[in-house]
C-alpha cells in the first residue's frame, strides 16, 4: 500500500499543477476577443461540431474533408455546454493534463522519477503546447493519442503480447483519424519487429504481432472508410484533404502556395482547380487530382522536389513557430502567461530554440545507448520527415513536442552524467553546434502574411456572423491599422457598414475593395446591393454582369441581376438569368459564406 501510493502521489501532483496551470490560460485568455471568436480551422470545427450535436444531417454525400475524430469529440462536448466555446476550452485543458501524465509516465522509463516529473510538468510550461492546447483544433487530441500510442509501444517492446500488439495498432489508428501523418509510425513498428526477428525472435510470432497491430489499426479506420464508401461511393480511408496538403508543400510554386489559408479567395480557388480543370468532379477525384499533380512534379523536377524537402527540413528545425492558419506570437499579445512562454527575438526563440538542440543531442545519447531510447528518437525523426513531405508549422509539430521534451532531458542527462572528458567536450560542441543552427535567424515563406491583419478580421467575421456588429467594426478597423491594403478587410467591413444600413459608408468600402483587387466579385454583388437600395440599379446591373463574369458559378448574383432587370422591364433577360441560375452547370464548390446575405429587392 505504502508503495502504491507512493507511485500515484507525483501523478495526482503532477496532475493538480498542470490543471492549474491549463485553467489559468483559459481563465486569462477567456476574457480576450481574440481567443473567444474561433478562426480559420477552428471556426469550422466549431460549425461542424455545433451541427452535429443539434443532430443535424451531413449535407451532400461527400467523404470526410479533414479526419473527422476531434470533431465528433468536439459535438459531444457542446452537448454537455451548450456551445459554449469558453467551456470547451477548459475542456480542452484536461487534454494538456493528460499528455503531462503520459509525458511523466513515459520519461520515468529513462530518467529518476524527479526528472520525469520535471519533464512532465515542462509539458505543461511549453508555450505552443499550451497555446494549442487550447484552441478548438484537434492538435492536443492528437498529441494525447500519439504519446499514448508511444507508451503502449514501448510496453509492447519491453513484455510482447498479442494484446498489446493489436492495441499499438487501435491507439495509432484513433491517433490517424485526428492526424493522418502519424501512420509513418507503421515504419517504427516494422523496424522493432525486424530487429526482433533478426535477434533470434521467432519469425512467426513476430509475423503476428504484425498482423494484430495491423489488424487494430484497421478496426479503428473501418467504420469512417465505410462511413466515406456508403456515402461517395468512393474508397476514402480518411478524409480527402490529404492531396491538396501534399500539393501546398511539393509544386514548383511551393513559396506561394504555403501562404494560402483556408477562408481566402485563394484558397477557394485552390481547391476548385481539379474541378475547373475538369478532372475532378468528386471530393475522391480531387485528392487524385492533386496526387497526380504532386507525381508529376516530382518526376519532372527532381532536383526542385529534393530541394524543397531540404528547404522544409531547415523549417522544422528553426526555432521560429511556423504559422499555418494563425501566428503564435500575434496571439502572445493579448496573454501574459504566453508571451512568458513563447517568444522570438533576434537569434533567439523560445522555448524550441533551448528545447530542440537538447533534444537533437538526446538523440545521439539515445542512439548510443540503445534500447528504447532510440525509439523515442526514432518516432520523432519520422514523424518530422512525415511533416517535411507535407509542409512544417507550428500546429503540426505539437503531436512529437511531449516526445521531443523526453530526448531533451535525455541530452540534459547526457551532458551531466559520468562521461569522460572527451564525450562530455564534444557533447558540447554539438548542442553550441545546434542551438546555432536552430536559432539561425531564417526567412520563411509566411513572413508575407499580415497575421495580425488576418486575425482581427477573422474575429471580426466571428463576432458579425453572432451580430455583435459594433465589436466586429471595432476589429476590422483594427485589421486595416495593421494593412490598410487588405482587399478582404474592406470587403467585410462593407458588409458590416451594409447591415446596419450605414449605405455610404458601405459604398465607400465595397469601391476601396474593387481599388485594391479588382475581380472580387462579392464586392461587386454587395456594391450592386448597395446601389440597388439607394434606387441607382442601373449602375447596379453593370456590376453583378461583371461578378458572374468573373465567377460564372455565383447563382445568387445571376438570381440578383434577375430581379433587378425585372425592376427595369426587362423581363425576358430576367428570365434567361434565372434559368441559368437554376440550370448551371457549375458546381457551387465553395459557397461564399457571408455573415449576412444581402439579396436586391429583399
Amino acid at each position: 500500500m505504502v508503495v502504491l501510493k507512493k507511485s500515484i502521489a507525483p501523478l495526482l501532483i503532477l496532475a493538480l499543477i498542470a490543471l492549474i496551470v491549463q485553467m489559468a490560460f483559459v481563465f486569462e485568455t477567456n476574457r480576450a476577443v481574440v481567443f473567444q471568436i474561433p478562426t480559420s480551422d477552428s471556426a469550422t470545427y466549431h460549425n461542424q461540431a455545433v451541427r452535429i450535436a443539434r443532430g443535424e444531417a451531413e449535407p451532400g454525400k461527400a467523404p470526410f474533408w479533414q479526419p473527422p475524430l476531434y470533431v465528433y469529440g468536439l459535438a459531444q462536448v457542446y452537448r454537455c455546454v451548450a456551445s459554449n466555446v469558453g467551456a470547451a476550452r477548459y475542456v480542452h485543458g484536461v487534454l494538456g493534463v493528460l499528455i503531462a501524465l503520459l509525458t511523466f509516465t513515459i520519461a520515468k522509463r529513462f530518467m529518476n522519477a524527479p526528472v520525469a516529473f520535471a519533464c512532465g510538468l515542462g509539458t505543461c510550461l511549453y508555450g505552443p503546447l499550451l497555446f494549442f492546447a487550447s484552441q478548438l483544433l484537434p492538435a492536443a487530441t492528437a498529441a494525447v493519442l500519439a504519446t499514448l500510442f508511444l507508451l503502449v509501444f514501448l510496453a509492447l517492446m519491453r513484455r510482447p503480447t498479442g494484446m498489446r500488439a493489436f492495441a499499438v495498432g487501435l491507439v495509432l489508428g484513433l491517433a490517424a483519424l485526428t492526424v493522418p501523418v502519424v501512420l509513418v509510425m507503421l515504419l517504427l513498428v516494422g523496424l522493432w519487429l525486424a530487429a526482433a526477428a533478426m535477434k533470434g525472435g521467432a519469425v512467426r510470432t513476430q509475423a503476428r504481432f504484425g498482423s494484430l497491430v495491423v489488424a487494430g489499426l484497421i478496426l479503428a479506420i473501418a467504420p469512417v472508410t465505410s462511413r466515406n464508401a456508403v456515402r461517395s461511393g468512393s474508397f476514402v480511408p480518411i478524409s480527402t484533404n490529404g492531396g491538396i496538403n501534399l500539393y501546398i508543400g511539393n509544386n514548383p510554386d511551393m513559396a506561394e502556395t504555403v501562404c494560402i489559408r483556408p477562408g481566402t479567395r485563394d484558397w477557394d480557388a485552390l481547391v476548385a482547380l481539379p474541378y475547373e480543370d475538369g478532372a475532378a468532379a468528386s471530393p475522391a477525384e480531387a485528392q487524385s487530382y492533386f496526387l497526380r499533380r504532386v507525381g508529376a512534379y516530382i518526376c519532372s523536377e527532381p532536383a526542385g522536389f529534393v530541394g524543397g524537402l531540404l528547404g522544409k527540413a531547415h523549417q522544422l528545425l528553426n526555432g521560429r513557430e511556423i504559422p499555418r492558419n494563425i501566428d503564435i506570437y500575434v496571439f502572445r499579445k493579448h496573454s501574459r502567461i504566453l508571451s512568458l512562454l513563447a517568444w522570438c527575438g533576434g537569434w533567439f526563440a523560445f522555448p524550441f530554440g533551448i528545447v530542440g538542440p537538447l533534444a537533437l543531442l538526446g538523440m545521439i545519447v539515445a542512439f548510443r545507448r540503445g534500447g528504447e531510447g532510440r525509439y523515442i528518437a526514432g518516432f520523432v525523426v519520422l514523424y518530422g520527415l512525415g511533416l517535411v513531405c507535407f509542409f512544417p508549422s507550428s500546429r503540426y509539430m505539437v503531436p512529437m513536442l511531449p516526445a521531443l521534451l523526453i530526448l531533451a532531458f535525455i541530452g540534459v542527462g547526457g551532458l551531466i552524467g559520468p562521461l569522460p572528458a572527451r564525450t562530455r567536450a564534444a557533447y558540447a560542441m554539438l548542442l553550441i553546434l545546434a542551438a546555432v543552427v536552430v536559432n539561425l535567424p531564417a526567412a520563411l515563406p509566411t513572413d508575407a502574411v499580415a497575421w495580425e491583419a488576418e486575425l482581427h478580421r477573422h474575429v471580426g467575421i466571428g463576432l458579425q456572423k453572432r451580430g455583435r456588429l459594433d465589436e466586429a467594426l471595432r476589429q476590422y478597423d483594427l485589421a486595416l491599422n495593421a494593412d490598410e491594403d487588405a482587399a478582404a478587410t474592406h470587403y467585410y467591413r462593407g458588409t458590416a457598414l451594409l447591415a446596419v444600413d450605414r449605405l455610404d459608408a458601405a459604398e465607400s468600402a465595397f469601391r476601396s475593395t474593387l481599388m485594391l483587387q479588382a475581380d472580387y466579385a462579392e464586392a461587386m454583388h454587395d456594391l450592386a446591393v448597395v446601389l440597388h437600395r439607394q434606387k441607382r440599379t442601373d449602375e447596379a446591373i453593370p456590376l453583378l454582369a461583371r461578378a458572374i463574369e468573373v465567377r460564372p458559378d455565383y447563382r445568387s448574383a445571376m438570381r440578383n441581376l434577375a430581379v433587378a432587370l425585372i425592376t427595369q422591364g426587362r423581363k425576358e433577360e430576367a428570365e434567361r438569368w434565372l434559368q441559368r441560375a437554376q440550370s448551371s452547370k457549375y458546381p457551387v464548390l465553395t459557397p461564399q459564406k457571408k455573415p449576412n446575405k444581402m439579396r436586391i429587392g429583399g
